[in-house]
């Protein structure tokens, strides 16, 4: 079943479709369910709902505007990618703000120090000078 292949536990699926398991596993045993239940499934396990009809199966995303099957499983797959790769931008840049807040306490420490010792702050200038 489409569920198990995805590692999706049945009793989860009937939670998140809104129908208890019992209703869930009579849908499937009888193949028969409300467009509302079918379009939560869909929409959860991101398939086209042609898998569910012999009929339609075959129609791509051009012809539905919905993924088919494997094509949403291979567009699931590189979103999945792609969402690694953003979350460790977001890392990296979370990160980088990290080390500029600590690098702003720093200079705002040295901004309270000078204030503090004013003669320190002159003497600096000189120095530089």
């Amino acid at each position: 079943m489409l569920a198990k292949e995805r590692g999706i536990a049945l009793n989860w699926l009937a939670e998140q479709v809104g129908i208890s398991n019992q209703g869930l596993h009579i849908a499937i045993k009888e193949n028969k369910t409300s467009f509302d239940t079918l379009e939560k499934v869909v929409s959860i396990l991101d398939v086209h709902p042609g898998i569910f009809f012999d009929s339609t199966a075959s129609l791509n995303v051009e012809e539905t505007g919905v993924a088919a099957p494997e094509e949403s499983y291979n567009n699931s797959n590189h979103l999945s990618k792609k969402m690694e790769t953003l979350q460790a931008q977001i890392n990296l840049y979370e990160q980088m703000v990290s080390d500029q807040r600590e690098r702003i306490a720093e200079l705002k420490d040295q901004i309270d120090y000078l204030k503090r010792n004013p003669q320190r702050g002159n003497q600096i200038d000189q120095e530089t000078a």
